[in-house]
């Protein structure tokens, strides 16, 4: 009879034994669970928070398309970054482009999923208000970009050059000039940012000029023109208005690209 009792007790241990190990799998496989469920809950409110986030990057500013957008900072962007933005405006809200240069543009951003044809009546009074500002900011790239009919192509200037640039033009050559705010003396120098000239001119030599950017030469229908700067800094160190004039030799590079021949 003692061993029976014995041999009970024994199986009774290896039962309580096996229900605990049991018991432990089943917690930790429903808090593998639980985990598992949390952890896919957050990633798809990180990612509703990615897409409901719609940020547009451009000349590396942020432009957050829920919130008013500073002039200041669209002042920042070219021509074509201001009407990438402004077109960002409807593709917050999937409208379908049938521009290529647009589709392909928001179709890398993860927000983005073309399925709306017009998108008008979801526009907001901020989206109003933004593509009110770019629209104004463009009218004004239209009078930056100088158009010559003698040489036959348009070069476009930047936001911050307004009122401030000059532009003589010949028969096979122009001069940009910087324009002060009030004239001084000649003695300052004629402040000049750069030339445009055919190489078919009579008294054109490469070795007048230095280089100004990564582009010096670049050809409309059977004309060759090249792009240079003066040798040395065309305007005095003393003059009130160097710092300015050197802060917008910097954008000279960025302006030889906008060159394109006239249609």
């Amino acid at each position: 009879m003692k061993k029976i009792f014995d041999n009970l007790g024994i199986i009774f241990v290896i039962i309580f034994i096996l229900t605990s190990v049991f018991c432990n799998g089943c917690n930790n496989s429903e808090n593998k669970n639980t985990n598992s469920i949390k952890n896919k809950e957050s990633s798809i409110s990180r990612n509703k928070k990615i897409r409901s986030n719609k940020i547009v990057i451009l000349n590396n500013y942020e432009f957050n398309l829920e919130k008013l957008f500073d002039i200041s900072t669209l002042e920042n962007l070219n021509k074509n970054e201001l009407s990438i933005l402004r077109n960002s405006v409807y593709a917050k809200y999937n409208y379908i482009f049938s521009n290529k240069k647009y589709r392909d543009y928001f179709l890398q951003l993860d927000w983005y999923q073309p399925i709306n044809n017009n998108v008008s009546s979801m526009l907001t009074n901020i989206d109003k208000e933004n593509i009110k500002k770019i629209v104004q900011l463009e009218k004004i790239y239209k009078q930056l970009e100088f158009k010559s009919h003698k040489l036959g192509f348009s070069i476009t200037f930047p936001m911050n050059w307004k009122d401030r640039y000059e532009i003589v033009e010949y028969d096979t050559y122009m001069i940009v000039y910087f324009k002060p705010s009030k004239s001084f003396e000649s003695e300052y120098g004629d402040g000049e940012f750069f030339t445009i000239i055919d190489t078919a001119t009579s008294f054109f030599d490469s070795n007048m000029f230095d280089t100004v950017g990564d582009i010096n030469l670049f050809q409309v229908d059977k004309h060759k023109y090249y792009i240079g700067g003066p040798k040395d800094l065309s305007l005095s160190e003393n003059h009130p208005e160097f710092k300015l004039f050197l802060n917008m030799s910097l954008d000279i590079p960025n302006i030889i690209k906008t060159i394109k021949p006239l249609k």
